[in-house]
């Protein structure tokens, strides 16, 4: 538990020992959303609303799991895991914790900002699209953080990474863009799109953690 937390801890201020990496992500989806808000009429904003939150979620996603990439490479994550005598399982824990909160305020921030350029049912429901919103991630990231780390020792893994994550995680996107829909529109009915979401969230939170103790 002690490790735990120090890792977490260690973790969490990695990320904001290098704030650049959390502005940069920032800036390149504000300026998405602002040039998208300038090139539409007002009733177009509203309709494309979701499906534009949706694509700067998927460009953020691409950048933390190029920024996870790139660091577990460096330090040659999946090495360090087998000759570590800490548990993989907790590592993968301490690690993805970390990385949620970052990616949290990332979409936290673009949440508000839909709301106010965009549709203003984005913020009257903004607790709820959040919280669907940190479910997604939380599969995302954690299927994302194990292959990166388990093939951080491949070749071209800049090229192999999204090829394998991206196809896997389509039932999350779906499911979130389904439940935001029926959140801020009333349809379709959210409750199947709930049930997948939870699948999902289960199967590549707790696959994450079997492929990080597989690499020990």
């Amino acid at each position: 538990m002690i490790f735990t937390l120090e890792y977490w801890r260690k973790e969490f201020l990695l990320h904001w020992r290098q704030p650049q990496k959390l502005l940069s992500i920032l800036l390149l989806a504000t300026l998405m959303l602002t040039l998208f808000h300038f090139a539409l009429g007002a009733r177009d904003k509203q309709e494309f609303s979701i499906g534009i939150y949706w694509v700067q979620f998927l460009i953020i996603g691409a950048l933390s799991l190029q920024s996870i990439m790139v660091s577990d490479e460096r330090a040659g994550m999946s090495s360090l895991i087998k000759i570590s005598k800490n548990s993989p399982l907790l590592v993968y824990g301490s690690r993805l914790v970390a990385i949620l909160i970052f990616w949290a305020i990332c979409q936290g921030l673009q949440l508000i900002l839909v709301g106010i350029l965009y549709d203003a049912r984005f913020l009257s429901e903004l607790g709820w699209l959040f919280l669907v919103v940190i479910a997604c991630g939380a599969g995302f990231l954690g299927l994302g953080l194990s292959v990166a780390t388990a093939m951080s020792n491949y070749p071209f893994l800049e090229f192999i990474l999204p090829l394998v994550v991206f196809p896997m995680v389509l039932p999350i996107f779906l499911s979130g863009i389904q439940i935001f829909e029926g959140l801020l529109y009333g349809e379709p009915s959210i409750s199947p799109w709930l049930k997948l979401l939870a699948l999902s969230d289960l199967i590549f939170v707790v696959g994450g953690g079997i492929l990080y103790y597989l690499i020990d």
